[in-house]
């Protein structure tokens, strides 16, 4: 991977794609161009690995262009294709959150470009009062947010795809439509590629950031306040 300087009109770009994507309370696209200009930019060719499973987790990605197709190893040792990620947006922020290895790997299917935040940086700017803390801060959480709101969704049509129907003028020896092998496989594996690193210990985890991240939010509205005490008045 090649390291360049972000441009400024890189950044504004993807602050503003980012904000409508994930469009969170009080987002603001000038705050978050402050957090991704911390970053670094890379270029990645076509098959160009971002991350492996079972590394060690010691950076995000902003996905500016191009896409990312995620592989996992089935129990069976196969390698799975479980989603294609397209710009713009977040990966690998789960691993920074709960400190788990990386649960798949990712690799570039076409030219592609990211902007890293290493996890010194991230951990820095979740425990700011600034409004860059806040607004990365808010950005993880409506990403996760629908992250599990995009699986509980697909789980729900997953389910009622394996049920079979009960149509009383249907003919009784007709047989019943349902999921091939192969289908339910990848569906499943797409679910999993959603809820990848959501297990119960690391939502307990990721209850007591959210503690701290309320705890946070609520020390930057009294700053303000106390700055402009008639702001809500």
């Amino acid at each position: 991977m090649n390291t360049e300087r972000i441009a400024p009109a890189t950044v504004d770009r993807l602050a503003k794609h980012l904000v409508a994507l994930h469009p969170y309370p009080g987002a603001a696209h000038a705050a978050l161009e402050s957090v991704i200009a911390r970053g670094r930019q890379h270029q990645l060719k076509e098959g160009d690995v971002l991350c492996n499973e079972g590394d060690p987790g010691e950076e995000m990605w902003f996905l500016v262009r191009g896409g990312i197709q995620v592989q996992r190893k089935d129990p069976n040792g196969q390698l799975r294709v479980l989603a294609t990620i397209d710009r713009p947006t977040l990966i690998g922020h789960m691993a920074l959150i709960d400190r788990s290895r990386r649960s798949a790997t990712c690799i570039a299917h076409a030219p592609s470009e990211v902007i890293i935040l290493d996890a010194r940086t991230v951990e820095i700017l979740l425990q700011e009062t600034t409004a860059s803390g806040t607004a990365l801060r808010r950005l993880l959480l409506s990403s996760l947010c629908g992250q599990l709101a995009g699986a509980n969704a697909q789980i729900s049509d997953f389910v009622k795809s394996t049920q079979p129907t009960a149509d009383v003028e249907e003919d009784i020896d007709e047989p019943e439509t349902l999921p091939q092998p192969d289908d339910t496989d990848d569906q499943v594996a797409s679910i999993v590629a959603k809820l990848s690193g959501w297990d119960a210990k690391k939502l307990e985890e990721l209850e007591a950031m959210e503690e701290e991240i309320v705890y946070v939010v609520d020390e930057d509205q009294k700053r303000q306040l106390q700055k402009d005490p008639f702001q809500n008045s």
